[in-house]
C-alpha cells in the first residue's frame, strides 16, 4: 500500500489482522459487490467508507485488484441526521396525538353531561356548559388548523411567494385584529416605527409570525401590562422585536421553545390555552425567508422575541441621455 496516500485499512492497532480480513472478504465478493469499512486517516481519524472492489485479468494471467474508495462521512451524518428527525417526528406525533385528545374529552363529557341534564339544569347551568364546549372545541380547531399549516409546509406544499409589504399597514392591521384579547386584559400594545420599512415577504407568512407573537406576549402579560414592537435594519435585513413586561419564560424552558421534540404549552396570566404549535410554525416561516429567530427573557419580567427578515430593494435604473 503506498505509505503517502492519507488511508490505510482500519485502525491502526489492528491493521495486520483486518487487513488479512479485509483480503479474505475481497476473495469472497461477488462482481461490483461493496463493502463498508472504517478507515484509519493518517491523523488518527477513523472514517466510515464504502471500497468496491473489483478484477483486472490482464492478457499475461496476472490478476489485479482494482478499488474505488467512497468516503461515507457526509453520509453517515445525514444518517445521523435523520434518525433524529424521524425520533423528534415520533414524539411530536404522540405529543400532538394527547393535546388532541384532551379537549375531545371534554368535549364529549361535557356534551354527555349536558345531553343527560338538559331538562334538570337551569339557562344559566346550560350557558356556561355551552360556553366550555365552545372554548374546547375552538381550541382543537386552532390546533388542527396550526398542525396542517404546519405539515404543508414541512411538505413543501405551502404557496412561498415574497413580495413588497410595508411593516406598519401589516402590524397595524394585526394589532386591530387582537385589539379585543388586548382590552380585555388592559394591555397596551405600541408600534414605534423610526423610519420606513419595506420587507420581502410572503404576506401570509408574515402576517402568521408577527400575529403568533403578538398573541403569544398578550397571553403571557398581566393585566395592564404593555408591549412594544419595533424595528431595526442593516443593509439587506430588518429586525423586528415583540417585547412585553409580562411574566417571562423560564431558564429551563428556553431552549425548548422552537424545538419540534418538545411541544410547549402553557396558560396564559389569564388561564388562555394555547397550541404549542405556534412558535414552531414562527420558525418554520421564518427560515423560509433566511431568517432566524430568538428568544430573550428575564424570567418574572419580561420576554423579547426578536426575528429577522430580508428588506425589500430598490431597483433603481439611471439611463444617461443617448442623444
Amino acid at each position: 500500500m503506498d505509505q503517502n496516500q492519507p488511508y490505510s485499512y482500519w485502525p491502526t492497532h489492528d491493521i495486520e489482522k483486518n487487513e488479512n480480513a479485509f483480503c479474505r472478504n475481497c476473495n469472497t465478493l461477488l462482481p461490483n459487490e461493496a463493502i463498508d469499512l472504517m478507515f484509519c486517516h493518517k491523523s488518527g481519524r477513523l472514517i466510515p467508507v464504502r471500497v468496491n472492489i473489483s478484477q483486472v485479468m490482464l492478457e499475461s494471467n496476472r490478476i489485479f485488484w482494482s478499488a474505488i474508495v467512497l468516503d461515507l462521512t457526509e453520509i453517515k451524518q445525514y444518517e445521523k441526521q435523520l434518525i433524529k428527525l424521524n425520533a423528534d417526528k415520533d414524539r411530536f406525533i404522540t405529543i400532538l396525538a394527547h393535546d388532541l385528545k384532551s379537549p375531545f374529552n371534554g368535549i364529549l363529557g361535557l356534551s354527555d353531561l349536558l345531553v343527560k341534564n338538559i331538562r334538570k339544569y337551569d339557562t344559566d347551568k346550560i350557558e356556561n356548559v355551552a360556553n366550555v364546549i365552545h372554548q374546547a372545541a375552538l381550541q382543537t380547531y386552532t390546533l388542527l388548523d396550526e398542525l396542517l399549516l404546519w405539515t404543508r409546509a414541512q411538505s413543501g406544499k405551502l404557496p412561498f411567494k415574497p413580495e413588497k409589504l410595508n411593516f406598519e399597514n401589516i402590524c397595524s392591521d394585526i394589532i386591530d385584529n387582537l385589539k379585543l384579547e388586548a382590552n380585555n386584559k388592559d394591555i397596551t400594545i405600541s408600534n414605534s416605527q423610526k423610519e420606513e420599512v419595506n420587507l420581502l415577504a410572503d404576506i401570509n407568512m408574515f402576517k402568521t409570525i408577527l400575529r403568533n407573537l403578538i398573541s403569544n406576549a398578550i397571553k403571557f402579560t398581566n393585566n395592564g401590562g404593555k408591549i412594544d414592537i419595533c424595528t431595526s435594519k442593516n443593509h439587506a435585513n430588518v429586525t423586528i422585536s415583540v417585547t412585553d413586561n409580562g411574566i417571562g419564560i423560564p431558564p429551563d424552558t428556553l431552549t425548548k421553545l422552537f424545538d419540534i421534540s418538545h411541544i410547549i404549552s402553557t396558560e396564559g396570566t389569564a388561564n388562555e390555552k394555547g397550541t404549542g404549535l405556534g412558535l414552531l410554525l414562527c420558525k418554520e416561516f421564518v427560515e423560509k425567508h433566511s431568517g432566524k429567530i430568538w428568544v430573550e427573557s428575564k424570567y418574572g419580567k419580561s420576554s423579547e422575541f426578536k426575528f429577522t427578515m430580508p428588506l425589500f430593494i430598490e431597483k433603481i435604473n439611471n439611463f444617461s441621455n443617448l442623444d
